[in-house]
């Protein structure tokens, strides 16, 4: 699973919909002003406590727009979760 920021609403009711736990890779910019970091950390903090193989990479200097980050970063990200799904 790809996330781009993000804020988890109802962590109870999402704990209850879970039916497999793929790899997770999270993108954020450490500079977004839309959605605070904070937000993300505490997305990944939930995920690891429920046991997912979580990573977040930030991407340095950047605000909410990441595209050609994302973009540089796509190769690392789909090896990464071809691993997690053997």
């Amino acid at each position: 699973m790809v996330g781009f920021s993000g804020k988890i609403i109802n962590k109870k009711n999402l704990i209850n919909q879970i039916q497999s736990k793929p790899p997770i890779f999270l993108f954020h910019g450490d500079k977004d002003t839309i959605v605070p970091l904070i937000h993300l950390l505490e997305v990944k903090e939930f995920f690891a406590k429920i046991n997912y193989k979580i990573k977040l990479p930030l991407v340095s200097n950047k605000p909410k727009d990441i595209t050609k980050a994302l973009l540089h970063r796509l190769g690392p990200m789909v090896g990464w979760m071809r691993l997690g799904l053997r």
